[in-house]
């Protein structure tokens, strides 16, 4: 006797076409796939919780420098005292370990979230392992040169919004990066994307925070490398650190 229901294995409701398909479940005989998670909400709340855990480290006294001392003299005496060129040392000191803290972690987080939206240990352990090492290291290593060609510059002559943006993007732009290649890690051909996204989120924070900076904090000198209170530095940290996370998120997720 022949039906006329077709076969579970024929329908087409049944089958997954999906690329984002990766988790095969066997219950009753058939075997179903389970999409992964919204990779967007997993990086905007991971990210959000990094901003928090990174802005509040960044309160403490073990990412703040105090400048060397040296031999100051002037007509009639001499002293001891931090010198415009121990300043300036230390100032980049802290800033290289503010973006190295946040990349790092970005990095981290960005990396086991996007595992873990993908249900795969495996995704999880290497982008959290690439994003630490590469948020980490770009987030330090652009510090140096991209704060004294900004200190330079203000030595002529202080006070150029587009000189303060273009020192924020220059230390924030490489979270960004580190952000999406971490995010991407899971699917290669979506690394540009994710790349991509991150760069977009971050220079979109980064306007946002110039802007919301000078208006709602008139008197913190939010243009400068740190602002002066803790309310816009908690605020520049939240907005790269979710920019970049949904930036890399939306883009990869539009690209599928």
């Amino acid at each position: 006797m022949t039906s006329n229901e077709p076969s579970p294995s024929m329908d087409p409701s049944r089958e997954s076409t999906s690329a984002e398909s990766a988790t095969s479940v066997k219950g009753d005989g058939r075997t179903r796939f389970q999409a992964p998670a919204n990779p967007i909400r997993w990086a905007i709340l991971t990210a959000f919780v990094v901003g928090i855990v990174a802005g509040g480290i960044g309160e403490t006294e073990a990412v703040k420098f105090k400048p060397a001392l040296t031999t100051i003299s002037i007509p009639g005496s001499t002293y001891q005292g931090p010198s415009s060129n121990t300043r300036r040392a230390a100032q980049i000191k802290e800033v290289a370990l503010r973006s190295a803290l946040l990349g790092g972690m970005l990095g981290l987080g960005v990396g086991l979230a996007g595992g873990f939206a993908r249900r795969s240990g495996l995704t999880a352990i290497l982008g959290a392992t690439i994003g630490l090492i590469v948020g980490g290291g770009l987030g330090s290593a652009v510090a140096w040169p991209v704060l004294s060609l900004y200190l330079d510059a203000e030595d002529a002559g202080p006070g150029e919004l587009l000189r303060s943006v273009l020192m924020h993007l220059g230390l924030w732009l490489p979270i960004g990066v580190a952000a999406g290649l971490a995010l991407g890690l899971g699917e290669p051909r979506r690394i540009p994307a994710a790349v991509l996204g991150g760069l977009v989120g971050v220079a979109l924070a980064t306007i946002a925070y110039e802007i919301l900076g000078s208006i709602v904090y008139p008197l913190a000198e939010t243009g400068g490398p740190v602002a002066l209170e803790w309310q816009p530095r908690l605020l520049a940290t939240l907005l790269v650190a979710v920019g970049a996370a949904g930036g890399a998120a939306a883009l990869v997720r539009s690209s599928k």
